[in-house]
């Protein structure tokens, strides 16, 4: 059968309204079968859909506030039933938004990432399965935002290939968080990131291009939390003759 949830709209515990909404989700060519327990999805369309994220000022994200664990979780055991089999063909992501503001720094520091749309491909819990993924948006209304992935999210063994890229963002409007910690807020610069993660195994490696162009700090703030190392001094000494800094900064590990 099919399934449309349309013009859904949700609180957080807090009170804040549309924490969570959209005008239609559709399900379609769903096929369950209850013994064995499976569950095979067509495809699944989230259109016009806008979340609204909070770091309060305690630090703690509204998001936490939403999921709820169980007091004491039942341990797997001899006689647990196994996970049932999940299968989704297609999932798209039409027109949506996503608000974020961090009450946590002074002056509260808020974003839009908006115009979010893309796909899913070949969603599974079967091992060795890998989905396909394509997202796209735009950050503060200018600077492109585009991800792209091969990961395996509903299945026990994790896997992800990630690229993500952001392009032109304006680090003004990071002068609540410069302020805080460098101590001193941002008259200029534009900053571009190119990150590629990869999860194997429980192996991670990960490269970082961050790529800033013509960083200038203005004003100095008085911050609690701001270093006391030469802020300006090491700025200097990472820029090029151009204003550049460009830095690569590779990770890897075990998790």
């Amino acid at each position: 059968g099919s399934l449309t949830l349309g013009q859904f709209s949700a609180a957080d515990p807090a009170g804040n309204p549309d924490f969570l909404k959209w005008k239609s989700l559709y399900i379609g060519g769903i096929d369950f079968q209850s013994a064995p327990a499976r569950l095979n999805i067509g495809e699944t369309a989230l259109s016009d859909f806008y979340a609204r994220l909070i770091l309060s000022p305690q630090g703690r994200l509204n998001l936490a506030d939403i999921i709820r664990t169980p007091a004491s979780p039942e341990q797997p055991g001899a006689g647990s039933t196994p996970p049932m089999p999940i299968q989704i063909a297609k999932v798209t992501l039409q027109n949506g938004r996503v608000d974020f503001s961090d009450r946590f720094v002074q002056p509260n520091y808020s974003a839009t990432v908006g115009k979010l749309g893309g796909s899913i491909l070949n969603l599974s819990s079967a091992p060795d399965t890998v989905a396909e993924l394509d997202l796209r948006g735009s950050y503060a209304g200018s600077a492109p935002v585009q991800i792209s992935a091969r990961l395996n999210p509903l299945a026990d063994k994790k896997f992800l290939d990630l690229q993500a890229d952001v392009s032109s963002v304006d680090l003004v409007d990071f002068s609540p968080y410069s302020g805080k910690y460098a101590g001193y807020l941002i008259d200029k610069g534009k900053l571009s990131l190119s990150a590629s993660y990869k999860l194997k195994d429980r192996q991670l490696t990960a490269d970082n291009r961050v790529f800033i162009d013509q960083l200038t700090f203005g004003e100095k703030v008085e911050s609690p939390d701001a270093t006391q190392l030469p802020v300006q001094l090491a700025i200097a000494l990472l820029k090029n003759n151009r204003g550049e800094i460009d830095i690569n900064l590779p990770i890897s590990g075990s998790l």
